[in-house]
């Protein structure tokens, strides 16, 4: 859980994985579960 007060979307959402790889989700709408999974590569 993350606060991010009263926002609607998070803007950007930057994952790095344990193998290196760097994911980026943008414009985020608030109040839902993400299931990601690390790409391949």
């Amino acid at each position: 859980t993350f606060g991010i007060g009263s926002a609607e979307r998070v803007d950007r959402v930057e994952i790095k994985w344990p193998s290196g790889v760097s994911q980026t989700l943008t414009d985020v709408t608030v109040n839902q579960v993400l299931e990601v999974i690390e790409p391949a590569g």
